[in-house]
């Protein structure tokens, strides 16, 4: 999709990616076959990157992760250029520090499942992104856990819980991007 920024009166192309869920080794390569696509798409719609553009989604696809192919989103966006913006963001604005963006609307506490409470890795571990360009500059980056979210104690520990309607498994992200 392609945009018109008023401010700086320049059209930014805008990507939107679901990629196939699961963690299946099938699945890991699908995702990374469509990642090919992706770039070669990018490639069609902006030759030599004259747009200004962000890679946005569901990738289905963890931040912190190291296996062939189930990280083909990191490397081969990597080398098409593109960073992940969370990973050069100067603030981690997100309202329930360190939340998963593939929430699954549960958590673990002590080995028992606890519906509604705010899943949270100590490596901010993410599925979903917004991707820039490496010239891009990021002010910040939240998982946004709303609409409300309330802290309770459940066996001793200190967490968030969701309260009214969650609309999704997972959770959107956003960052604050100035480009190119």
């Amino acid at each position: 999709m392609k945009l018109w920024d008023r401010q700086s009166e320049r059209t930014v192309l805008v990507l939107n990616v679901h990629a196939q869920p699961f963690q299946t080794d099938a699945d890991a390569k699908l995702r990374s076959q469509a990642i090919d696509r992706l770039v070669a798409l990018i490639q069609r719609l902006n030759p030599g990157g004259k747009l200004p553009y962000v890679v946005t989604g569901d990738f289905n696809a963890r931040s912190d992760e190291t296996r062939p192919v189930y990280n083909a989103h990191l490397v081969k966006l990597g080398q098409a250029g593109l960073v992940d913006s969370f990973a050069v963001a100067a603030e981690d604005a997100s309202d329930v520090p360190h939340a998963a963006s593939l929430n699954q609307m549960r958590c673990y506490v002590n080995g028992k499942r606890v519906a509604r409470c705010v899943k949270r890795f100590n490596s901010s571990r993410h599925y979903d992104y917004v991707w820039v360009p490496k010239s891009a500059t990021v002010s910040s980056w939240a998982t946004i856990s709303g609409p409300n979210v309330v802290w309770k104690t459940v066996d001793g520990k200190k967490l968030p819980f969701w309260t009214g309607v969650i609309p999704s498994d997972h959770s959107p992200v956003v960052a604050k991007v100035t480009l190119p």
